[in-house]
């Protein structure tokens, strides 16, 4: 049994990526063995990655694989002589009187048999390495491209400096980025030889290097541990779920773990803006203190010898401290303008290029503000004029333009330190909610109004201006606004109606922007146009509930798909427009729940029989029955009286019923149709010599599909 061992020494990888990369690797490797019959154990199949290296590494393999013998036909005898020549080269046969001729479905064909073949595992890999490693420069999310490279086709992550390539201490001879593989690897600098996985272990050991990256995370975990019970602190977040520990044990193949200290006058600053600072911008781990509050604290890895820690320890202390400086400054400015009086300055800041500034944008989220909050519990109306003007402010600060991440964060400090109303700066720093999906949302109700109303208002805005995400690109994020407003409502379970809040957004903006973004259109098209918007944000918003609901595996997508369907064909008809998505959510769901139980499947084929016979007979007479109740009928049976009685016992209750969204309770009188109509079907004859009383039976019919058809049409599916 065989050891084969390939390492692909580059400069740095990116930390973020290798997780990703090693698993490619190894998937690519194991993919090819089993396509080349090549067997292997996966237990003996492992794979390294660390800052420089990039390791794979199969053990007990067979040095040869044997492929049994083995017949293959050609073509007719009479062919084109080029098929013929073709079938030689593919059976490594030089000349035709070396085939054999058989007969095969009455025909003579060109045959020969393969005899069984030994074929070195080595040979395999020789040949076929370069195609492997092409493989993974492709599964790269970026490459690059370096001097030295002479055939334009090879790239990589970082350029390589060395590959390894060694079966049972052999080198497997291939040439990759214009270089030539070797029994080598980089260590400082140097070359040093290696026979084996074995002496290659023991020579980076000796230099300290841990090129298996479980064991490195492992360490620098450990490590962290340690230095956190001796300091009585901990880091801010769970150590066996922060990806930093992972960007760390990718940014160090020697990881020296350290403590560093936060001056004291930093602690004062924004906890946020100290947890950026540390975590994002210098890789560092926060700490906390046995009461939950930030410490002040740093750890963080060093790549160097442990033998000068604590000059490393300074260095970052005031690599640190510079960065932090630069943050007290910037809200030190920024406190020098009171915070209430930036509204002003927003007048200069573009929210869109083809849109207005970020001074017009506060001033329509007020008005949507105060027209939704009647749809918000418990919304205080006294507070929304200034939340809504005081929502973009920080926009205007140097702190923002420095953390843009900490946007709304950073008013809800300004607003504290100028002591405006807790239920305001609460509200600033939730409007960005949810910052993407599974995160979290706005918790407070005049978070939900703000968060709602601002993505409203940006998603109206740039569909107004023609800005639409397309099917590969969605450079502005509308998407994630749309869902980010579709979670909120289900979540809060809050019944605001989907057309009229997307129409009084749309009317918010001037003629003008839409005359810049449609030159050719006149003034008195632009309803028609605000319209036709209007419904392209509402199909925009339910296909991505559509999405969102893909994710719950019982429900049933032809229910989902018909529901969306009929709510936006009513839409077109003016109709459903208070409609909103806690119903939308609640229709799909019963009628899921109804149609998967059996005792209903009979009240549901009663239905699909009416609505047959009704579409049937109004596609011959091209007309409509009036289903209206005010419309007089004679009834000549008492089978049609009692189904009559019945519906009129009903109707009204079964539409305020479903206007509710109270579906089981429409459905609990519908099902007393159930008797009546049987009896019905059973004794009355609708297709008769007589017009008259042939159409006063449909509209009968007519009147039961209404009602059904107010729920769903459950003939869809």
């Amino acid at each position: 049994m065989s050891e084969f061992l390939l390492e692909i020494f580059c400069e740095e990888i990116p930390a973020k990526m290798q997780k990703k990369a090693i698993s490619d690797f190894e998937e690519i490797f194991c993919n090819f063995f089993t396509e080349n019959n090549i067997k292997f154990n996966k237990d003996q199949i492992n794979s390294f990655i660390a800052p420089n290296h990039m390791i794979f590494l199969a053990q007990n393999i067979d040095n040869f694989k044997i492929t049994p013998e083995t017949e293959r036909f050609g073509p007719k005898i009479d062919a084109n002589p080029k098929a013929i020549e073709g079938f030689l080269k593919s059976v490594k046969l030089k000349d035709i009187s070396e085939l054999e001729i058989k007969i095969k479905n009455n025909s003579e064909y060109y045959y020969t048999k393969i005899p069984e073949e030994k074929i070195a595992i080595f040979n395999i890999l020789e040949q076929n390495l370069p195609k492997l490693l092409k493989i993974m420069s492709l599964k790269w999310p970026k490459s690059m491209r370096w001097n030295g490279i002479d055939n334009n086709q090879d790239f990589w992550i970082r350029p390589i400096r060395n590959i390894l390539a060694i079966f049972d201490k052999n080198i497997i001879k291939f040439n990759f980025c214009n270089l030539e593989s070797n029994n080598s690897t980089l260590i400082d600098n140097k070359r040093v030889k290696i026979a084996d996985f074995s002496s290659y272990q023991e020579k980076l050991q000796k230099e300290n290097i841990i090129f298996d990256h479980n064991k490195r995370k492992e360490k620098i975990c450990n490590d962290i541990q340690e230095i956190c019970q001796k300091q009585q602190i901990d880091i801010i977040e769970d150590i066996n779920k922060t990806a930093l520990i992972d960007e760390i044990t990718g940014l160090t193949s020697s990881p020296n773990i350290l403590l560093g200290k936060i001056d004291e006058e930093f602690m004062s600053l924004p906890p946020e803006i100290l947890i950026l600072t540390i975590k994002n911008h210098q890789k560092y781990l926060c700490t906390k203190d046995k009461y939950g509050n930030l410490a002040p604290y740093f750890i963080f890895a060093s790549n160097i010898d442990c033998k000068n820690n604590p000059k490393i320890i300074a260095d970052n202390e005031k690599v640190l401290r510079a960065r932090l400086n630069d943050a007290k400054f910037f809200i030190d400015e920024d406190c020098k303008i009171e915070f209430s009086s930036r509204t002003n300055l927003l007048k200069n800041i573009t929210f869109h290029e083809k849109l207005d500034s970020l001074f017009d944008k506060t001033h329509r989220i007020n008005i949507l503000n105060k027209f939704m909050s009647i749809w918000i519990p418990h919304s205080d109306i006294t507070i929304l004029e200034e939340m809504s003007l005081l929502c973009k402010n920080d926009l205007t600060t140097k702190a923002v333009a420095e953390f843009p991440e900490l946007q709304g964060i950073i008013g809800k400090y300004y607003c504290d330190k100028s002591q405006i109303n807790q239920k305001i700066s609460n509200a600033i720093a939730e409007q960005y909610l949810p910052l993407g999906p599974n995160r979290p949302l706005p918790q407070t109700n005049h978070g939900q109004l703000l968060a709602i109303s601002d993505k409203l208002d940006t998603i109206c805005g740039l569909f107004l201006v023609n800005q639409r995400p397309t099917s590969s690109k969605d450079p502005l994020a509308i998407r994630r606004m749309a869902i980010g407003i579709i979670n909120i409502i289900l979540k809060n379970n809050l019944h605001i109606p989907l057309k009229i809040i997307v129409d009084k957004s749309l009317s918010l903006f001037s003629n003008h922007i839409i005359l810049n973004s449609y030159p050719d259109i006149k003034t008195k098209e632009i309803l028609e146009l605000r319209k036709k918007i209007s419904f392209e944000i509402i199909h925009f918003l339910l296909e991505r509930l559509k999405f969102i609901l893909k994710d719950d595996k019982s429900l049933n997508l032809k229910i989902v798909n018909e529901v969306s369907r009929s709510y936006k064909e009513q839409l077109k008809h003016n109709k459903q427009r208070k409609y909103n998505l806690i119903g939308f959510v609640a229709r799909i769901r019963f009628i899921n729940d109804f149609t998967s139980k059996e005792e209903n499947h009979a009240i549901i084929n009663s239905y699909k029989r009416v609505a047959n016979i009704v579409n049937i007979e109004e596609n011959k007479d091209k007309s409509e029955f009036n289903y209206q109740l005010k419309r007089k009928i004679l009834l000549r049976s008492k089978y049609e009286r009692n189904l009559d009685n019945q519906i009129r016992k009903i109707y009204k209750k079964t539409e305020k019923f479903t206007k509710l969204h109270k579906y089981q309770e429409s459905y609990d009188l519908l099902k007393t149709l159930e008797h009546p109509l049987a009896k019905f079907f059973d004794n009355v004859t609708i297709n008769i010599d007589s017009k008259n009383v042939r159409n006063q039976r449909l509209i009968l019919l007519a009147r039961v599909k209404y009602l059904f058809e107010n729920i769903f049409d459950f003939s869809k599916i």
